[in-house]
């Protein structure tokens, strides 16, 4: 089992300035934007097809959604392998030159394993 920290960053634009949506607020992304936008990058004859595949994103969602309130994403060792290959194997070079995506990675692939 592995217990990940969630890390969130303010989204700025090219020249630094902190974005705000239409009420002011400030725009944040975190590891769950990264983790889900790795995953809608897949090719759909890329992501692993059959019931076994199917409950396990079923799993990685929930974990995902539960991180929300928690700030952790608790994912079984096979889930957390999973997304490490895809991180791995996926993510975009030029996504290093984002500070937060780059914390978000080290701390997702350095997170250790911890028992149940």
């Amino acid at each position: 089992m592995r217990k990940i920290r969630v890390v969130s960053w303010e989204l700025k634009d090219l020249d630094g300035n902190v974005i705000k949506d239409d009420k002011g607020v400030m725009r944040k992304e975190s590891t769950v934007d990264v983790i889900k936008g790795l995953i809608n990058m897949k090719k759909p004859d890329e992501l692993p097809k059959g019931f076994d595949q199917f409950m396990m994103f079923t799993r990685i969602s929930r974990a995902l959604e539960d991180s929300e309130t928690s700030n952790v994403i608790t994912l079984d060792e096979g889930d957390y392998l999973f997304l490490k290959d895809s991180v791995m194997k996926g993510i975009p070079s030029a996504w290093g030159m984002n500070k937060g995506i780059s914390e978000s990675v080290t701390v997702f692939l350095e997170s250790p394993e911890v028992k149940a």
